[in-house]
């Protein structure tokens, strides 16, 4: 991710990451049917608000998100592949920095400062005093040097944070300050510590089954693919927070299930709402519709090393197959925005000046019939891990016939799909997301050679090494040139399309309150449910 003021916005924590404002978002309202009658939903919220002027203290708050079977973890370094990971991390951990909501900027976290020497290759980290792991011991650097060096292990699935950390030099200064040698320089180093993957774990902490953190919630149990209970942590160091009693996040793979869990009051809030639900609930006076224009990229993915996509002109021939707006019209019910093969769009250092790609259907045969593919066949393997990635996919089979493609559909269950064990990271073709809050995290976890989650098995050191130039660039001007080439490259030659910027659609009673819309994360994180009460 860049900035355009680099040099200046990542020297302490307090400085915006731009003169500009980068992003907007705000949660939906709506008209919506409240019993017999029309009500304005937003007048409703306006009057609960009214009464409801304080945090109320107390309760269990019950979270239903989508499933991930026996891949779900409370390991931090491998439960980043999926939202219900995700969730439980931010929750259970801290990292030394935090994003906000509308990624204009980073927050203070475990780390209250952060100052990088004059060439951005070594960053000094300040921590937080007081701050206690929920076993009652105290926070200090020595977790710090630890959680970094275990995170670079080349066994952790999600290694990325740490990438370009001289590991074996990370140090203790005192008890709270620690020093972090880069390897190359990065103006944007302390964004990738906002990530789950950069969760702070204690000192010697190897079991996950019962872990620990500095989290706002605190784990009491854990059942893989079905649900856990987290409790409050009373010396939690955020202003006296969080404000419920307990934390339930329960999983729910189908989405019927899911809303009539909400509509029976077996939950509180509802993760990934299908985007077909969406503007029935925005019109129902019963819940709360969250819906944030997101940074969340839709795209289908293919590898770059395996028949027929190890050819360039397929590659470029499907992504000129796809008709972008039909697809959020039907697919998404128009909750999203038009993407462009590439991600991160409206962040800085984001590639804009690159022609957006339309459905070319002469082209796309032209293209395939040069590459030895009149009649080409193909298996699209998509799965519900996504609100409308299944219709997304039936809808591009159906526009892939007029160039000639016969696409057939294998749907994975969404519990299944980001298995490791199973076919992820081996499918020629397949749908899929990303959460997406810079521009460096995501090509790091997904396009070098070593990245943990290289879908299109792009592996090109060259491509790694301007890659490293654009993020340590510390001239505004070299950087974006080597962000325009970066991106330049994928546009041209890489095995996404991403046809959409997906928005977060999340649904909650209406006594739920303090959940701020998050563009990068759903339900509000990373910031966890540390604000979140109960009216």
């Amino acid at each position: 991710m860049g900035t355009d003021d680099a040099n200046q916005s990542l020297a302490t924590s307090s400085t915006p990451l731009s003169r500009r404002r980068l992003l907007e978002g705000a949660a939906a309202g709506g008209l919506g049917l409240y019993g017999a009658g029309l009500v304005d939903a937003r007048l409703l919220d306006a009057a609960l608000a009214a009464v409801d002027q304080r945090p109320k203290r107390g309760g269990r708050l019950r979270v239903g998100l989508v499933g991930a079977g026996k891949d779900e973890s409370l390991n931090p370094a491998r439960a980043t592949s999926n939202v219900i990971g995700l969730v439980r991390t931010f929750n259970l951990y801290d990292r030394l920095v935090r994003y906000v909501p509308d990624l204009s900027r980073l927050a203070p976290g475990l780390a209250v400062e952060w100052t990088p020497n004059d060439d951005f290759t070594v960053w000094q980290f300040k921590l937080r005093p007081d701050v206690v792991w929920h076993d009652g011991k105290a926070f200090t650097a020595d977790d710090v040097v630890y959680s970094l060096r275990r995170a670079g292990r080349p066994d952790n699935a999600d290694n990325r944070s740490v990438a370009n950390v001289r590991l074996d030099g990370v140090r203790k200064v005192n008890k709270l300050t620690v020093k972090v040698p880069l390897k190359q320089s990065d103006t944007l180093f302390p964004y990738l510590l906002g990530a789950a993957g950069a969760s702070i774990i204690a000192k010697g902490a190897t079991d996950f089954t019962k872990p620990v953190g500095t989290g706002g919630f605190m784990f009491d149990s854990f059942r893989p693919g079905e649900r856990s209970l987290f409790s409050k942590n009373p010396n939690y160091w955020d202003d006296n927070k969080p404000y419920v009693d307990e934390l339930e996040i329960i999983s729910i793979d189908d989405d019927t299930a899911r809303l009539n869990a909400l509509r029976s009051g077996q939950i509180d809030v509802l993760g990934n709402l299908p985007f077909a639900l969406a503007k029935t609930v925005s019109r129902s006076g019963q819940f709360k519709l969250i819906d944030t224009p997101g940074l969340t990229p839709y795209l289908f993915y293919m590898r770059v090393d395996s028949k027929p996509f190890d050819d360039v002109r397929v590659r470029k021939a499907m992504k000129l197959i796809v008709d972008r707006q039909a697809m959020i019209d039907v697919a998404l019910s128009g909750f999203g925005g038009v993407a462009n093969d590439l991600v991160g769009k409206g962040l800085p250092f984001y590639a804009k000046s690159l022609p957006q790609r339309k459905q070319d259907i002469e082209q796309a045969r032209f293209l395939l019939k040069q590459a030895g593919y009149d009649r080409l066949q193909v298996t699209l393997t998509t799965s519900a891990i996504g609100a409308g990635l299944v219709e997304a996919g039936t809808l591009f089979a159906e526009q892939a016939k007029a160039a000639g493609v016969t696409v057939k559909l294998k749907n994975v269950p969404a519990n299944a799909f980001f298995d490791s064990s199973l076919q992820y990271l081996k499918i020629p073709f397949a749908s899929s997301y990303w959460l997406v809050s810079n521009l460096s995290n995501f090509y790091l976890g997904a396009l070098t050679t070593k990245a943990p989650y290289n879908e299109t098995h792009w592996r090109k050191p060259s491509f790694d090494k301007l890659l490293r130039e654009a993020m340590s660039a510390t001239d505004e001007a070299v950087a974006r040139e080597k962000w325009f080439q970066v991106q330049k490259l994928q546009y041209e030659q890489g095995g996404y399309l991403v046809w959409a910027n997906v928005n977060n659609t999340d649904a909650a009673a209406r006594r739920v309150r303090g959940i701020t819309p998050s563009r990068a994360y759903p339900l509000g994180m990373p910031t966890g449910f540390i604000n979140a009460w109960l009216a």
